[in-house]
């Protein structure tokens, strides 16, 4: 292959990697879609708690969605409500 075809390859490849390079790091410095909060709501006032019946892992909600009630999942099972008054 003559080197001026290396050259040219070279330096196609090398534009092709900075154009990528700069096209991942644009996409990673703007900010995600604006979101004004309609979609979920404050629990954080009821202590919503869930424990995982796998492993124990009890979490307390301060957001929920607010169309969907289902319980979150950990160890690939869905979580169980606890009652935070027998907590205390």
């Amino acid at each position: 292959m003559p080197l001026w075809l290396k050259l040219i390859a070279g330096s196609a490849f090398f534009v092709l990697a900075i154009w990528a390079g700069l096209a991942i790091l644009r996409g990673l410095a703007n900010p995600g879609p604006d979101r004004d909060g309609s979609e979920t709501v404050d629990v954080e006032a009821e202590d919503v708690r869930y424990r995982c019946g796998v492993c124990g892992l009890e979490i307390r909600m301060t957001r929920a969605p607010a169309d969907d009630a289902k319980p979150p999942r950990h160890c690939m099972e869905e979580m169980e409500p606890v009652d935070a008054a027998a907590n205390q």
